[in-house]
């Protein structure tokens, strides 16, 4: 019977709603109009159905039960109905729901609100922070929350957005936690299995602030960032490019990047690949992580040291003919070859001497993740540009905004989030948040 007039409720005051447009005297003509009038019907439709069916969740308990049973175990008396106020992407909904007092506790309690699945003393619901969230993730706080009102009309502060992304910080590390100890599980094994399976990683600075109540400037701290791209035979990409962020030590990320590659099918393709530059770090993680990879150094890393003796020796128009010939080599796989070229720039123009010793130190550490030849061979690309573009897309596009200054958490928060909706891993994500103690959506 509750539902038969719950639903009549509903459809009476949709009619008067669609009514009430018909019969306006200034009917729409145009699409714009049409398009208007469609989209203030269905807010107004959208918040008679929202408070409607929650105020009829709110209002379950029945009014003759002067008793509930408090979590210690006492009974705690009715007080009566109290009024919430929720913000939802429907709008304001003022919900009505019996009271209960535990004199024991000295604590009041909502049954209601545990079975509409808010917080306490949440005033929104868990799905407009999940999406406050996301768009925060995207555009700076400002912009994200004046792109809400433009869309939904639904109204938040800057600062309560800024908020609502640091409470996702806990849920996004345990998110990751629970990817390591799902994919370190025995047994483990992909659904996904690529013919080549591409792992790559870099680092890029970001602004932090410390001591700021001082009014100390603030540091600059490198986030770590994967990438993993997982191919068919013939090029095409199986899924969007996965992305891992880490604001700390090295081993830390290394997990979360193997974590990642696993999920992708890292013991079922038919080829790992690790590309990266000469960054230390990365080649140790590559190397704990992936011992079975193949070992790329970027190709265009190495074309910058060779433009940087080249143009020491030469200047910066007349350096190219020498280059390509060093690339032609190192294409072949004649390192031999380029670095006798090398050092014998070093001989005819002293001024290149410097950069020529580091050049030749760089391929010679790095000499077993040269064979540029026989990666061409097997068809694998020999560039970390996707590491490049993953530290531009996860980082620079939105922690490094002018004057921005972040806290180690926020940043790493920040960071995180980005991730997840540029892997399109989002809704994997919200499913396990949602998931979590309520408090956690506070």
């Amino acid at each position: 019977m509750a539902q038969h007039d719950l639903r009549q409720r509903i459809k009476a005051k949709l009619d008067a709603l669609v009514d009430e447009l018909m019969d306006s005297p200034h009917a729409p003509t145009t699409i714009e109009e049409i398009e208007e009038a469609a989209l203030r019907l269905r807010d107004k439709a959208g918040r008679i159905v929202a408070q409607e069916m929650a105020d009829e969740q709110a209002q379950q308990e029945s009014a003759q039960q002067n008793k509930r049973a408090c979590s210690c175990g006492r009974w705690a008396r009715d007080k009566g109905l109290r009024s919430r106020q929720v913000l939802c992407l429907s709008g304001n909904l003022r919900l009505w729901r019996r009271y209960f007092y535990c004199r024991r506790c000295d604590r009041g309690f909502c049954p209601a609100d545990e079975r509409l699945g808010l917080a306490p003393g949440q005033g929104y619901t868990p799905r407009l922070v999940r999406e406050v969230v996301r768009v925060s993730a995207l555009v700076p706080y400002t912009c994200a929350v004046g792109l809400l009102f433009d869309l939904s009309g639904v109204s938040v502060s800057a600062k309560e957005a800024q908020r609502m992304s640091g409470a996702a910080a806990t849920p996004a590390e345990q998110y990751l936690l629970q990817r390591e100890q799902d994919t370190a599980a025995e047994g483990y094994c992909s659904d996904l299995a690529p013919d080549v399976l591409y792992v790559e990683a870099d680092g890029v600075h970001t602004p932090l602030r410390e001591g700021a109540e001082d009014g100390l400037v603030g540091s600059w701290r490198e986030i770590k960032v994967g990438v993993v791209r997982a191919l068919r035979a013939n090029g095409v990409e199986m899924m969007p490019p996965r992305y891992v962020s880490y604001l700390g030590d090295a081993e830390t990320f290394g997990r979360r990047w193997s974590a990642l590659a696993l999920e992708c099918g890292a013991l079922t393709a038919r080829l790992v690949a690790v590309i990266g530059d000469g960054a230390a770090w990365i080649w140790r993680q590559a190397a704990l992580q992936f011992p079975w990879a193949v070992r790329i150094l970027d190709f265009f890393h190495v074309c910058e040291y060779l433009w940087e003796c080249g143009r020491a020796a030469y200047g910066e128009g007349a350096a190219g003919a020498w280059v390509k010939a060093r690339k032609d080599e190192l294409l072949r796989s004649d390192l031999p070859a380029a670095l006798a070229a090398l050092k014998a720039l070093a001989r005819e123009h002293p001024s290149a001497a410097e950069a020529v010793a580091r050049t030749c130190t760089y391929f010679l550490n790095h000499r077993e993740q040269m064979d540029y030849a026989g990666y061409l061979r097997r068809g694998l690309r020999i560039g970390s540009g996707a590491a490049e573009s993953g530290c531009k897309q996860v980082v620079t596009q939105r922690l490094k905004g002018a004057g921005m200054r972040w806290s180690e958490r926020g940043a790493e928060a920040m960071a995180n989030l980005r991730c997840f909706v540029l892997s399109d891993q989002w809704e994997s994500f919200t499913r396990f948040w949602n998931q979590q103690p309520k408090n956690a959506c506070a």
